[in-house]
């Protein structure tokens, strides 16, 4: 589980090198698959850690 999750942070951080390269064609796409990313592991991170 914790591999998958460092997995997901990863993917978020290349993802987000890739939207800053100037030539990037598809930016939009990356940026909803960031925001995808991260919604999912805020969602993960609040089940393991109720406030």
């Amino acid at each position: 589980y914790q591999d998958t999750l460092t997995y997901w942070r990863d993917l978020v951080q290349e993802a987000r090198r890739l939207r800053q390269d100037p030539a990037c064609t598809q930016s939009e796409a990356i940026g909803a698959a960031i925001a995808s990313l991260e919604g999912e592991l805020a969602e993960r991170n609040n089940s393991r850690h109720p406030t």
